[in-house]
């Protein structure tokens, strides 16, 4: 059992340098908790729901369909936290609450669980705790540390959710998946409400509002996106194409691997799914601790073109290539597929963070800008997620298995192309930090 007083010390400190006890926890809350739980609770029923569809002879295109629904909804509660403020990471946290209530007392009824559903996978706070964070931390480094350790906690806590959640549902049953929602979203309320972050926030938005220059502020940063349009689109279509192909290997492993490799082991295939994606986000967050030199460097002019092609912008034409490469390797024999599979789980955190930290570069410390940048990824990220999620079982069933990988590579190396010319024609073969001058 790790000792507390050890897992603080990892949470970077806030601006003053000096902190409290209470200080420190609540950085822990912030940075490790909340994320952990808030993704935890979109994940846990994927190993049970469909179990309990087949129980109650409910049509499984029901919770296709359901998915499709719930990852629509998901772009329109980032839109009210990045137009609103992260504050309203509470209210809306409450609400998916109450969304839960009809299956405590009837967790057979399929509009019951259909509305449970609904409450565990459309409402994502992350973008809130996201904005959280970049408010916390003025400090580079810190923020680079704080926001790793944060892609650390959810990635353990959406890799961990279906092993859980599959274990609760086996020994006790699909009312024991709702308790153990009700529990994970009402700690989660909980520990908003003890947060300094979101009520610094809700004072924040109330003295926007009391100023009579309010009016001004949305155009501004209204302003300062459309200066970035073009890289910003970029990065969504980079992002799309990562969450397609992360859905594309999620949503058909289990019955690629038994189907086509014949292999049966499912709790080996779910382990395989989890280890790539916390080893990833492990070593995210190691490398935050030794970064620091190296960026100084990316700021000489003797920079060489590798660390150039390793770094913003290019460090993501080279995980895009990945992508093509591992959904290709999908295809391939049993040994290789399941190497894929681990890999692809680290190569989609690396992705999703390093899309937030583009985020951060361009908004120049504007947390307004920074959550209208990542709600425009979130909403790319999503639409990747909803596509993907139909349009991957719809090829598998109809056209074969192999091809659900051989169109998610095609859509790769699509955005691949997209991404690199975007970023050649505006910046050239030369670092982000030392061309993007003058920014908002």
């Amino acid at each position: 059992m790790t000792d507390t007083t050890d897992v603080v010390s990892v949470v970077p400190e806030g601006p003053k340098g000096m902190q409290t006890c209470g200080e420190k926890l609540s950085d822990l809350s912030l940075m490790c908790i909340m994320p952990f739980l808030a993704w935890f609770v979109t994940g846990y029923a994927y190993a049970s729901v469909g179990l309990h569809y087949r129980e109650n002879s409910w049509a499984i295109w029901h919770m296709g369909v359901l998915t499709f629904l719930a990852y629509l909804v998901r772009p329109v509660v980032s839109l009210i936290i990045s137009r609103v403020g992260p504050w309203m990471a509470l209210p809306l946290t409450c609400f998916a609450l109450l969304l839960l209530l009809p299956a405590v007392f009837e967790p057979s009824d399929e509009v019951a669980v259909s509305l449970q559903m609904i409450s565990a996978w459309s409402f994502l706070v992350d973008l809130a705790l996201q904005g959280f964070c970049f408010t916390r931390f003025s400090d580079k480094d810190a923020l680079r540390k704080a926001s790793r350790l944060q892609s650390l906690s959810s990635t353990t806590g959406y890799g961990m959710s279906p092993f859980v959640g599959g274990l609760v549902y086996d020994l006790g049953g699909w009312r024991s998946c709702v308790l153990l929602q009700a529990a994970v979203q009402g700690s989660l309320i909980i520990l908003l409400l003890l947060s300094p972050s979101l009520w610094q926030d809700w004072q924040r938005w109330r003295a926007r509002r009391k100023s009579a220059s309010t009016v001004e502020t949305p155009q501004k940063s209204e302003k300062s996106v459309q200066k970035i349009l073009l890289p910003i689109l970029a990065v969504a279509a980079a992002q799309f194409a990562s969450s397609y192909s992360y859905m594309c290997e999620w949503a058909t492993f289990a019955i690629y691997f038994r189907e086509v490799h014949r292999w049966d082991d499912a709790v080996c295939a779910g382990l395989a799914q989890m280890a790539g994606d916390i080893a990833g986000a492990l070593v995210l967050l190691i490398s935050a601790s030794y970064s620091s030199p190296v960026e100084a460097k990316a700021d000489m002019k003797s920079s060489s073109r590798l660390h150039i092609m390793a770094s913003k912008p290019y460090h993501l034409t080279l995980l895009l290539g990945a992508w093509c490469v591992l959904n290709l390797g999908m295809a391939s024999s049993l040994h290789v597929a399941v190497t894929c599979q681990v890999l692809m789980g680290s190569v989609f955190v690396y992705f999703m963070q390093f899309v937030n930290e583009m985020s951060m570069f361009y908004a120049s410390g504007n947390q307004e800008v920074y959550l209208k940048l990542q709600s425009i990824q979130q909403v790319a990220f999503n639409c990747g997620n909803a596509l993907s999620g139909i349009a991957s079982l719809l090829f598998y069933n109809e056209l074969g298995p192999l091809i659900p990988f051989f169109v998610s590579a095609a859509i790769c190396f699509c955005c691949f192309l997209f991404y690199t010319a975007c970023f050649l024609l505006r910046i050239g073969c030369s670092s982000l930090e030392s061309s993007e001058t003058g920014l908002p």
